[in-house]
């Protein structure tokens, strides 16, 4: 995937017809029991983010510069400043976060594990069965081992955005200068 972003609503059409196209894969990847077609979504998801992160780059960039110049340079920062400067530094945590519907569903799965961990062992001497509770065991640490991590992204995710808004109720001048390096190296990372 290229760096270099065409101009204009042509690129932006480009974006849509890939989302449309890795929405399509998506539906199809959640009826199939191929790891190929997943493995095929994951690529297709990053490349779409990286479509999506360069889009904004190249629309907002302007905008996102200027309000680097104004928090090195001391300027007071307006709501619209503070609207932008929180879409970039937490808009894909709080978009993430108002989207994701999983949560229950996760803490759920979690209470599930724990109630297969606490499941009594077999009786001594019944060997097969000894065999099936810690094959039990194994997998209940699985599954936990599968959701916790999404559980805790979702939580900290929300951390992240509760300190950026503590944080940025009053900025200090290094804070400023530091928010503004953190900007323009935004706007020239392929990772962001």
């Amino acid at each position: 995937m290229s760096t270099t972003t065409p101009a204009g609503s042509d690129w932006a059409a480009r974006v849509g017809e890939r989302a449309r196209t890795v929405a399509t894969l998506a539906r199809d990847a959640s009826r199939s029991d191929d790891p190929d077609v997943l493995e095929r979504l994951e690529i297709q998801l990053g490349e779409l983010s990286q479509m999506a992160r360069e889009l904004m780059q190249e629309r907002y960039h302007a905008t996102f510069m200027a309000l680097a110049d104004k928090l090195e340079s001391g300027d007071r920062l307006d709501d619209h400043d503070h609207r932008f400067l929180a879409l970039l530094i937490t808009g894909p945590a709080t978009a993430y976060r108002r989207g994701e519907d999983d949560v229950d569903s996760w803490r759920e799965d979690i209470r599930r594990v724990a109630d297969l961990l606490d499941a009594a062992p077999a009786e001594e001497g019944a060997e097969d069965a000894e065999i099936v509770h810690y094959l039990r065991i194994q997998a209940a640490v699985e599954e936990g081992k599968r959701v916790v991590p999404d559980l805790r992204f979702f939580l900290s995710e929300g951390e992240r955005v509760k300190r950026f808004v503590s944080a940025t109720e009053s900025i200090a001048p290094e804070e400023r200068r530091f928010l503004a390096r953190v900007i323009r190296d935004r706007l020239s990372s392929p990772r962001y």
